[in-house]
């Protein structure tokens, strides 16, 4: 349940809608027709009499704005405002209730509607109405989101507002948390996002880095597996490496395979022609040489076997494509190479078995070749060997 306190301490003055709207919300009273000409002498007085406790001159006010303009959704918030004020509940939510029908959708309308809800204890309702804006627009974000905080409203209270599938509100929340650290409400929203089949990989990647970043690998590769489906038969059982058949395009994710700065137009994926399916990896001459693409694998200790299809064109035995494979927090405790495949215009295999010891949770594979040769490799597996 939401703090009450901090619920009381945010929002202590119940007949501040008007001013909530202008100076937290960003609203301009001139470009959203807070005020219209005529009206604005009439509320600023309304206004005055409240602050000075003049309540029933301050609600005929109120009242003749509405008469003059029944129309006007903001009337109806300022009505519904003085009657909160007043504890008058009944009329409090009528007149937020017209204001919203009024508003046909309107986001400053919405806001303040939610903040009077946010008063009077409804917390459904108010999560309602900025959920509904949240679908609407990204301008609130930060504001709805501040406010998700302070009151330190549990996310999985958030997601039952009726949040819509289509929406923008479930990736825009999940964002926030991220940026935030809330790592314990964040893991409720992708929980959510995978039992929903809502999840992007945008914020697959977003949520892969946030759990690295947080030195939880075995996390961060579980979510980078979750919700799948078929999309790679076999990856993270048998074969640990994510698209060793280059099938897909890259991600970007830090455990998809990695382009290293600079060396963009010396890779790239390659289609037809390949050992298997329609796309392989092609490695081109240029100045700089050596590892041009990597891959960051989870990994457990114990007994490993590489494969991988390699062809190129100039390559020999002492200088062609080999692939290292090393500890990514610590490359002292382990690092290895395979041999150099020569040239061949036919599919040649390259198999590399290897221990992983202890405590070794990461492994970083690369794919080195000479800066004079071009190269393609298509296939490439990592599999636990037998004992493992």
């Amino acid at each position: 349940m939401p703090n009450v306190r901090k619920l009381r301490a945010l929002l202590p003055f119940p007949v501040g809608g008007v001013l909530l709207a202008v100076y937290v919300l960003g609203v301009r009273p001139e470009a959203e027709g807070l005020y219209g000409s005529n009206d604005g002498v009439l509320l600023h007085r309304a206004h005055s009499q409240i602050w000075n406790g003049q309540d029933v001159e301050a609600g005929k006010l109120f009242l003749n704005a509405v008469r003059r303009d029944s129309a006007s959704p903001y009337r109806w918030c300022d009505l519904g405002d003085y009657y909160s004020g007043q504890k008058k509940t009944a009329e409090a939510r009528y007149c937020f209730a017209r204001a919203v029908n009024l508003g046909r959708g309107a986001p400053p309308i919405r806001l303040r509607a939610a903040n009077y809800h946010l008063q009077a204890g409804d917390i459904g309702q108010a999560l309602s109405l900025m959920w509904a804006v949240l679908g609407q627009t990204a301008f609130y974000d930060d504001l709805i989101f501040g406010y998700y905080k302070r009151l330190e409203i549990p996310a999985d209270q958030v997601l039952r507002t009726g949040v819509a599938a289509e929406g923008r509100g479930v990736q825009a929340y999940f964002r926030s948390l991220l940026t935030t650290g809330d790592r314990h409400n964040a893991d409720i929203v992708w929980k959510w996002q995978v039992t929903h089949g809502l999840v992007h990989d945008e914020a697959r990647n977003l949520y892969v880095n946030f759990l690295m970043a947080q030195r939880e690998p075995e996390a961060a590769f579980a979510a980078w597996t979750e919700g799948r489906g078929t999309n790679q038969a076999g990856y993270g059982v048998g074969n640990l490496v994510w698209n060793g058949g280059f099938e897909r395009e890259l991600s970007g994710s830090i455990l998809d395979w990695i382009i290293e700065p600079g060396r963009v137009a010396a890779v790239a994926r390659a289609k037809g022609g390949a050992h298997s399916g329609d796309w392989s990896l092609r490695l081109d001459p240029d100045s700089k040489g050596g590892a041009a693409i990597s891959q960051l694998l989870v990994v457990r200790p114990g007994k490993y076997i590489l494969r991988a299809q390699v062809r190129g064109e100039g390559l020999d035995a002492e200088q062609g494509l080999r692939l290292r494979v090393y500890d990514f927090e610590n490359p002292a405790r382990f690092d290895t190479w395979t041999h150099s495949v020569a040239a061949s215009k036919d599919w040649t295999a390259l198999t590399h078995s290897f221990t992983v010891p202890a405590p070794t949770r990461m492994l970083r594979i690369q794919i080195a070749a000479q800066p004079s040769f071009t190269a393609w490799i298509d296939d490439i597996e990592l599999e636990p060997g037998r004992g493992a």
